[in-house]
């Protein structure tokens, strides 16, 4: 009954795991004598044609997926250590903007006539004219075909009463060429000068748009050569008037607040140094307090 059907000498072309062979063997250690004979049978020599066919060194190992996640983070972290020295090597400080409270930096370029104009000249310090501005409104725009530059310098030029309300003078700053036939097209009511050679810009240090545009920025300058209110905004020209307008009124409303306060000043004197002075004369006429006497023993 334990026969088998076919002779055990044609199993050998299809060899068995010694491991599973073994664990077989070792689970039914009461094996039939035909499943003997074909353990004995798998368990032996591979024949010298199977012999000269197997390898004779054993293959190189490969790295476990650790070792390689391991070794590609370790190079992970060296490109990037590489990255922030190679930054850290080519940092150059950016320069420090004009920002509200810096002086004004002098320049000279040409106005939409191809009359010379400096800067110096007409506001600050050294101002040589009869009567100087209280301010000074300089907005630097893109160009002269752009429709937001358009929109904007029209928006300065419907609001141009408003400003000289303040006392203020509005002039625009371009790199084109054509500022004649800009100023004349738009039916523009202040100069327009012409930065050809961006003097203006990089004196004034006016940032980029994503580092490739000009910048469109507006400057509020006051009597002293001082900036007093910077705004900036690449996509909206309209809001550089009233945000210039807003800046102006606050000017206003603080010069006169300092007046009234110098008027009253002048006619009673500083209420906190008063309170000051009456607090420190009531403290030395006030009476010595009388502590009562301590009996001895």
């Amino acid at each position: 009954p334990h026969s088998l059907p076919f002779p055990a000498s044609s199993l050998r072309p299809h060899p068995i795991p010694t491991m599973a062979l073994s664990a077989f063997s070792i689970a039914l250690p009461s094996a039939p004598p035909a499943l003997s004979s074909l353990s004995s049978t798998f368990l032996s020599p591979l024949p010298n044609h199977a012999a000269a066919a197997a390898p004779s060194a054993a293959p190189a190992t490969r790295p476990s997926p650790l070792h390689i996640t391991m070794r590609k983070n370790i190079n992970t972290h060296d490109f990037w250590r590489q990255q922030a020295e190679k930054r850290r090597r080519n940092f150059r400080p950016r320069p420090l903007l004009i920002r509200p409270g810096s002086a004004i930096p002098d320049f000279a370029i040409t106005d939409h006539l191809g009359a010379p104009f400096i800067l110096s000249e007409h506001i600050g310090p050294q101002c040589e004219l009869a009567a100087p501005p209280s301010y000074l409104v300089l907005f630097f725009y893109l160009s002269n075909d752009n429709e937001t530059c358009v929109a904007q310098a029209k928006a300065f030029r419907r609001a141009l009463p408003a400003f000289e309300r303040y006392d203020a003078k509005v002039y625009g700053i371009g790199s084109d060429m054509d500022m004649f036939d800009f100023v004349r097209r738009n039916r523009l009511n202040y100069p327009v000068l012409w930065d050809g050679e961006n003097k203006a810009r990089r004196a004034f240090k006016v940032p980029t748009g994503f580092g490739v545009l000009p910048g469109r920025v507006t400057y509020v300058v006051d009597k002293d050569g001082v900036v007093r209110h910077m705004f900036e905004d690449q996509f909206n020209g309209v809001k550089h008037v009233r945000s210039a307008l807003v800046a102006l009124e606050e000017f206003r409303t603080e010069e006169v607040r300092k007046a009234q306060k110098a008027v009253e000043m002048s006619k009673f004197g500083d209420p906190v140094k008063i309170e000051i002075e009456d607090r420190y004369e009531a403290l030395l006429n006030a009476p010595k307090p009388v502590y009562p006497k301590q009996r001895k023993g």
